[in-house]
């Protein structure tokens, strides 16, 4: 209520953006709270739409709930929705990568961060990849740069070149500009603040054309 009543009180000089889990989708009062105190944006962890791998990953929040349904509930609430996506769990099928494409594409999250499941020093994860002999050496720590420090349950070839597919369909001018739509099919501002991330979506969508001629270029390094 503090920062709902300074925001009113400067005419909401700013906005925030923040990381929430998906279940913010199912707390009305809270969704309502934040937009009123100037939260217009929200990053959250979708990871996968597959079942079996949110289970191996332990993405409880996640699991036995319609993420898509949960996306477009926050969207509806005056939020723009970014997402994070990974391929590679040891219970991904080989129809994964075709599922990630059509979840974010029919979610309207324009700004889908694609990684690589890499295991972190330390983590249960790299213990048990390790006790597996599993893990390789030279990790970045970067889980978008189209590399990955473990031996996946997938032949190697097959994760990146589906990482890539992925990649080079969501941001195909074509398709990124019809995800836009969809995303503003569904968004619900509450108040003019709650729009100050178009110029964003408006410059990103201007430049994606050269961006995905970098990420292919970026994709084809990691595939050689």
């Amino acid at each position: 209520p503090a920062i709902i009543e300074w925001m009113k009180e400067k005419k909401y000089p700013f906005t925030f953006s923040t990381e929430v889990s998906i279940n913010l989708a199912d707390d009305e009062e809270l969704m309502m709270l934040m937009t009123d105190a100037g939260f217009d944006t929200v990053f959250t962890g979708i990871e996968t739409p597959n079942e079996e791998s949110l289970s191996e990953c332990n993405k409880i929040t996640n699991r036995d709930r319609d993420l898509l349904a949960s996306v477009k509930t926050l969207q509806n609430h005056g939020f723009h929705v970014r997402g994070g996506f990974i391929v590679g769990f040891d219970s991904d099928p080989p129809s994964i990568f075709r599922s990630q494409i059509n979840f974010i594409q029919k979610s309207g999250i324009v700004t889908a961060m694609v990684g690589i499941l890499n295991a972190p020093p330390e983590t249960r994860l790299y213990k048990r990849l390790k006790k597996e002999n599993r893990i390789l050496p030279g990790a970045s720590g970067d889980n978008t740069d189209g590399e990955t420090n473990i031996v996946p349950k997938m032949p190697h070839e097959m994760l990146v070149h589906g990482y890539r597919e992925i990649l080079d369909t969501i941001y195909a001018p074509k398709l990124y500009y019809r995800r836009i739509k969809t995303f503003f099919d569904e968004y619900q501002p509450r108040s003019k603040t709650s729009t100050s991330f178009i110029p964003y979506v408006i410059f990103f969508a201007l430049y994606c054309p050269g961006h995905f001629a970098e990420v292919k270029s970026l994709n084809c390094k990691a595939s050689k």
